[in-house]
This record gives C-alpha cells, structure tokens and sequence, in this order.
C-alpha cells in the first residue's frame, strides 16, 4: 500500500510538470515558451493589459497600477471600465513606475505580461 501511495505522488509531481505549453517565436528570433493555459498572471500595465485580462474574464494575480495624492492605489480606468480595483478585488498591486521585484515573486506567477519597450 505504501509503494502504491508514494508512486501515487510521484506521478502527480510529473502530471505537473507536463502541463500544456505553447511555443512563440519574439521579435528577436527567439523561441520563447509559456504555459497554455496560465493560472497565475501578473501584469505590468494597468490600462493595456490589466483592463483587457479583467474584461475577459482573466483578472491577474498582481498589476501595475496607479497612485492617488492619498497615497491609496487604483487599476487607471478599472473601476469605470470594469468595476474592478485593488480595494475590491484580490489583485495585489505591484508598483507604478517602479515595479516591485519581490512583490512579483510574491505572487508566484506562472505569466508575466508586459508591453514592448521602444
């Protein structure tokens, strides 16, 4: 009974490991691979990226976002556009112009959004 329970676990820790992925190539030739279908995204743009996973039905784990002169934070037009903030939703927020390296790893991310830089 006990082989049985630990191959048991043993199989699941594969199972894990040989979840769906989907392979893109970048801008720079680059094979880049990245898991089909992500559980745990963080954003790194409140308005173009954020705004877009909430409207379908994808809200991220963590998000760049925007600070108010209170010094309080807010998702730029998610609560007109979606009514989604961070002071009603579970989204954590990362930072504004300067991102949070800790707090992105805080939220064990298995996808990390961002926009080209020029």
């Amino acid at each position: 009974m006990r082989l049985f329970f630990s191959l048991l676990i043993l199989l699941s820790f594969f199972a894990r490991a040989t979840e769906p992925v989907q392979v893109f190539t970048d801008d720079l030739g680059r094979k880049v691979t990245v898991p089909a279908h992500p559980k745990r995204i963080v954003s790194l743009h409140d308005l173009d990226i954020t705004i877009p996973l909430i409207e379908l039905g994808v809200p991220p784990v963590a998000s760049h976002g925007r600070t108010r002169p209170d010094g309080s934070h807010f998702i730029r037009s998610g609560a007109l556009l979606t009514g989604v903030d961070f002071d009603n939703s579970s989204i954590a927020f990362i930072g504004t112009a300067d991102i949070d390296i800790e707090a992105i790893v805080a939220a064990k991310p298995d996808l990390i959004i961002t926009e080209p830089t020029p």
